[in-house]
């Protein structure tokens, strides 16, 4: 079975992307001693197994294709983009709503 990209995984990539962000950012936090290239080697890491691939293959997805530059004048191309640009505001909605709950739980959870 092909994974497809549709607004479901684009939110359930946004909720990954988030959860990584956040374990990233504890992990580093909490390690204040690592070396600079330590630190820009977990942040690498983060991009591409939280951000690239899901962004790849759960939102954009291999089926939407190349838009020409001129995307724009063309009635089929239209479309399409409005189809990957729905899922990429899927994306950034979840992901902001996840660290929007957990900024608001820690702020809860400090007082």
């Amino acid at each position: 079975m092909a994974l497809e990209a549709t607004n479901r995984t684009a939110a359930l990539a946004g909720v990954w992307s988030a959860l990584g962000m956040l374990t990233v950012g504890a992990y580093l936090e909490r390690e204040p001693a690592l070396a600079a290239w330590q630190s820009n080697l977990a942040w690498a890491a983060f991009c591409g197994i939280f951000l690239f691939v899901p962004g790849l293959y759960l939102v954009i997805g291999r089926n939407t294709g190349a838009f020409s530059p001129s995307w724009i004048l063309s009635s089929e191309e239209r479309p399409r983009f409005k189809i990957a640009a729905m899922r990429m505001l899927a994306w950034f909605v979840s992901a902001g709503g996840v660290l929007a709950l957990v900024s608001l739980l820690q702020g809860i959870a400090s007082h």
